[in-house]
């Protein structure tokens, strides 16, 4: 775990699986490519539009039944 906080393993993460880190200077070491990618690393203007999916009691059954459903396909 250590490894992947630091800023080195942070940077590398970002590099193979294209997925954010909240590590600022693992995002220092990215290539511009990485590092102004939205996709990767929304600005103010996408990010403000973001927002968070709220667990529903009454939808968990069928989530767990679809999810269920898909692996065993």
């Amino acid at each position: 775990m250590n490894k992947l906080l630091s800023a080195d393993g942070a940077q590398r993460f970002t590099q193979q699986v294209f997925f954010a880190s909240p590590n600022a200077k693992a995002k220092a070491l990215l290539p511009d490519a990485l590092r102004n990618n939205e996709a990767i690393f929304p600005g103010p203007t996408i990010f403000g539009r973001l927002a968070y999916l709220t667990e529903r009691a009454e939808l968990l059954t069928v989530i767990d039944r679809l999810w269920t459903e898909l692996k065993s396909q």
